[in-house]
């Protein structure tokens, strides 16, 4: 969909479709929290493809990016960062699944190298070189490399 019809949208008519849709696929232990424009989700389900409808009826198809974390981060130290932390990471999976080419999921795991003190460092100055050192993995559905120099 083009960027300028989607600006035109009703954005409330999307955000409640969006959330009917996910909470038809959630269970009780599931979690749908809005923050904005963005909703972060602790769930194992997945969501079909399917239109959107405008109350006039017009049908959109739309995509879905898609960033994720685990918390706790580092699991031999489950204290080691915070979940706002955690968050930011998620964030920043979210944008690099948006840059690399939409339609897509990152996640950000953590290697046995995984240590909060330099995470925190490789994440704020250089993300590209935590995924290089090791530091941090990348999983995703797109081609990692690409996911990678978009970090």
């Amino acid at each position: 969909m083009q960027d300028s019809t989607w600006q035109r949208l009703p954005r409330a008519i999307l955000r409640i479709q969006i959330k009917e849709r996910l909470l038809r696929v959630f269970r009780e232990s599931d979690y749908l929290v809005r923050c904005g424009e963005e909703f972060l989700i602790v769930a194992r389900a997945t969501i079909a493809n399917e239109d959107f409808v405008l109350p006039d009826g017009t049908r959109l198809a739309m995509t879905c990016s898609i960033g994720y974390a685990s918390h706790p981060f580092i699991g031999s130290d489950p204290l080691a960062l915070s979940w706002q932390e955690v968050v930011e990471m998620i964030d920043m999976a979210l944008h690099a699944a948006k840059r690399a080419g939409r339609d897509a999921w990152v996640g950000i795991g953590a290697t046995e190298l995984t240590r909060a003190p330099e995470l925190r460092a490789h994440l704020k100055s250089s993300p590209c070189e935590a995924v290089h050192s090791g530091t941090v993995v990348l999983e995703t559905n797109l081609d990692p490399a690409g996911v990678v120099n978009v970090l």
